[in-house]
Parts: structure tokens; C-alpha cells; sequence
């Protein structure tokens, strides 16, 4: 066994009576790269917190059986030596410091050599100054890659690194990775980008039956009249925290219409739908809202307010006065049947998604405002969300922040920031 990192023999992972993972194996030995893929659901995430020492330790609900050696130890060992660096899906949850630089600080990773390979390999010096809670997700991802790939461990464990950052970055991420594996590092991938991460890793595991390609088509845009009533008006709007990220920002949304705004990696899209949103003030300019407005986080998990999903969508329709008949339409058309009895907060990511469009087509808005509809989606997850949003009421305008480009494909129009300039009606 010693050749091995890693080594799992009929792993099942169960919470509750509801089996996650059934009886999968699997080896890794030094100076390789496994890319774990499967759909929406199918566990992997839970493998990669399993591997590297969070589950049970952490998540003690969880029922692990079979046999999981990371150097030859159980992985919580492996962790506790340091032996271990993981990446999660969610950044937001893993920092301490204030500042990025607090950050590595922390780990003691803050003399002038670490630096410079930050800055020449990941582009994160200009991020080191800046409160933690002013980075977009993408940056955050980033960074905590970063402090992985630093930190010197024997086992790199990355989920959905194509999910989160854009290409020019992802391009770095994956050049610094294999330097890391000719060093001898072993590293995890959980991604559903198969068709461009198979040329780069050593092995691929499948859970459960997945759709390899990485690409979607079949997407149409709405027809919408440019004489249509304007629900959202933005002119000559500059946004930013303690300078300006963009300045000149001027469009608008008609009724009906999929705007989306396009941009890599902390370019200030989240920035824009916050403004818009009156959660963040601008330097300038003017918006101007009419109507209704339902707003869909990155992360919809932590707005939920109930404790399954039915209470969710009973709360939605009481709200805004949608009778059963109605309801029972709307489970049927998200699929959400299967679900009802679960905690929201236990939903996979697509899943949150198709429940949070679901509480927005029960609202019935004026403008729908997502930010990142698509991120960490397998393909098939992706192709649903797409055709939900639309298939959604045409009296509902709907507005996208996005760093992934198939989002022009289901636009109307679609805008553009980039090194801080803001393009208009790229399509």
C-alpha cells in the first residue's frame, strides 16, 4: 500500500437512510491527477470531504464504511499533519483574516519570495491589500488555490475549479498544477469540465452515468419588441468600494427581455447587480427600477427560511397569494416532487437553483436579477436551468451576471466588462 497516496476500497457514504456514495474504489499514487466527474447529486463532493479528513470528523451525521488510507494514514490524521490541502466549492466559508494578506500571514506565507510566485504565477498581488468580503467568489477560489498550492502538501484536493474562475486564470491554475505534479504533489479535481480536463489528468472516475461533453446547444433568445417598456434603466453609473471598479455603465432591460453582463473574475459584475440592488452605493450616476424586483444569489442555499422544501414553496404561494392548483403546476414543471420532504440547505447546487426559480416564477417579478445561475452545474443541470430561465413568464425580465460565455447564447443582449471598461450589446 505504501506506493499509494491515496487509497479507497468499497467506500459507501450514507446520512439518514439516503445512501450517497455505494461501493466505489480507487488509487492515486505520487505525481498523479484524478479528475472525479458525475452529475448533479451523484456524491462528489462528499468524496473529496470523506478523502480529505472532514467527513465523519467534522460531519459527524454522515455513516462511512469501507477503507479510505491517505499516507498510509485515516485521513483525518493525514490532515491534522498537514499532508492534506483542500479547496472547497464554497470559498466564502474557509477564511479568518480581514484582508488577503491577514490570510496568509495566518499560515505563514507572507515573505517576499511567496509574493512574487503569487504574482507571477495566480495574479493575486493586487488582491492582497483588500477585504476579504469585497472579492468575488472567483478571486476568493483563487486565493485559497493559491495557499493550497503553497502550502507544500502531499494530497491537493480541488472542487469545480472550471466552475469558478475564468479562463485567463484557470489557464494559470491548471500550468502551476502540473509543475505541482512533476514535483511529485497528487492532486484531486472534482469538475464537470471532462472534455477539457481529460487531456490534462492521469485518471478519470465516474460516479453514476454523466454526460462528457462540456459544451450546450439548442438555446434560443426570447423575441422581444425594443418598443417594450424599460424596467431597468442605468445611466452613466460608476460602482466600487474604495475606488472605482467601472465606470460609464449605461443600459437597460426591457420587459421580457435576458440581459446578461459578461466578465472575467473580479471585473465587478456582482458589484453592478449589487448597486442595482441598493445593497452597495454608487460613486455616480442614476438607476431606475419599475416594478417588482426577485433577486437569486450566487449561493441561494443561505436565503432559504424554512425547513423543507414544501414549506419553502407553501410560504411563496401564501405570500403572493398562488392557489394549489397553481403550486402543484409549479412542482411539476421544476421537477420538484422527489424533493419536498428535504431540508433546503441539504440540496445539491442545481438543485437549490431550480428551487430558487421556482420561488421567482411564484413571485412573478418585474426583473429577475441572477448572479451566476450557472456556476458548478453538470452539463444536463445546466441545459434545465437554461431552458427554465427561458421558459420563464415573458412579462418577467430577467437580468444574468456571468463569467461563463454560454450565457450569450440564450441573451438577448449581452454586455461586456472588461480591465474596467463596460462594453454594451455585444450580441
Amino acid at each position: 500500500m505504501s506506493e499509494y497516496v491515496v487509497s479507497v476500497r468499497d467506500l459507501s457514504v450514507s446520512i439518514g437512510r439516503t445512501k450517497i456514495i455505494e461501493k466505489i474504489g480507487f488509487e492515486l499514487k505520487r505525481g498523479e491527477i484524478l479528475l472525479v466527474a458525475g452529475p448533479i447529486g451523484s456524491g462528489k463532493t462528499t468524496l473529496l470531504k470523506v478523502v480529505a479528513g472532514l467527513i465523519p470528523t467534522l460531519y459527524n451525521n454522515y455513516v462511512v464504511e469501507g477503507y479510505v488510507e491517505v499516507m498510509r494514514l485515516k485521513p483525518s490524521e493525514a490532515l491534522r499533519r498537514g499532508y492534506i490541502a483542500y479547496v472547497p466549492q464554497n470559498p466564502r466559508l474557509f477564511f479568518l483574516g480581514r484582508r488577503v494578506w491577514e490570510e496568509l500571514a495566518y499560515i505563514g506565507l507572507n515573505n517576499c519570495n511567496v509574493y512574487e510566485i503569487l504574482c507571477d504565477k495566480l495574479s493575486i498581488k493586487s488582491l492582497l491589500s483588500k477585504p476579504i468580503t469585497w472579492l468575488s467568489d472567483g478571486e476568493l477560489y483563487r486565493v485559497l488555490t493559491t495557499i493550497a498550492i503553497l502550502s507544500d502538501t502531499k494530497l491537493l484536493i480541488l472542487d469545480e475549479p472550471t466552475s469558478h474562475v475564468d479562463e485567463e486564470y484557470l489557464a494559470s491554475i491548471l500550468e502551476y498544477l502540473a509543475e505541482l505534479r512533476d514535483r511529485g504533489s497528487s492532486i484531486i479535481i472534482v469538475d464537470h469540465r471532462v472534455e477539457m480536463l481529460s487531456k490534462f489528468v492521469d485518471k478519470i472516475l465516474f460516479l453514476k452515468e454523466y454526460d462528457k461533453t462540456d459544451s450546450y446547444t439548442g438555446a434560443q433568445n426570447r423575441l422581444v419588441s425594443r418598443k417594450g417598456d424599460i424596467v431597468l434603466d442605468v445611466t452613466d453609473l460608476a460602482i466600487g468600494y474604495d475606488r472605482k471598479l467601472v465606470d460609464n455603465i449605461t443600459f437597460s432591460v426591457r420587459r421580457g427581455e435576458i440581459v446578461s453582463v459578461l466578465g472575467p473574475n473580479g471585473s465587478g459584475k456582482s458589484t453592478l447587480l449589487k448597486t442595482i440592488l441598493g445593497k452597495t452605493k454608487p460613486f455616480h450616476g442614476t438607476i431606475s427600477l419599475k416594478g417588482d424586483v426577485f433577486y437569486i444569489p450566487q449561493w441561494p442555499l443561505y436565503w432559504f427560511s424554512t425547513e423543507s422544501v414544501r414549506e419553502e414553496l407553501l410560504l411563496y404561494s401564501k405570500i403572493y397569494n398562488r392557489d394549489r392548483d397553481y403550486l402543484n403546476d409549479i412542482i411539476d414543471q421544476f421537477e420538484l416532487g422527489g424533493l419536498l420532504d428535504k431540508n433546503p440547505y441539504s440540496l445539491s447546487i442545481g438543485e437549490a437553483r431550480l428551487l430558487s426559480l421556482a420561488l421567482a416564477t411564484i413571485a412573478k417579478p418585474d426583473l429577475l436579477i441572477i448572479d451566476e445561475p450557472l456556476l458548478g452545474l453538470d452539463n444536463k443541470t445546466m441545459k434545465e436551468i437554461i431552458e427554465h430561465i427561458i421558459g420563464l413568464d415573458n412579462s418577467i425580465s430577467v437580468l444574468i451576471a456571468s463569467h461563463n460565455k454560454i450565457v450569450r447564447e440564450f441573451s438577448t443582449r449581452t454586455h461586456l466588462i472588461k480591465n474596467n471598461v463596460f462594453v454594451r450589446d455585444e450580441n
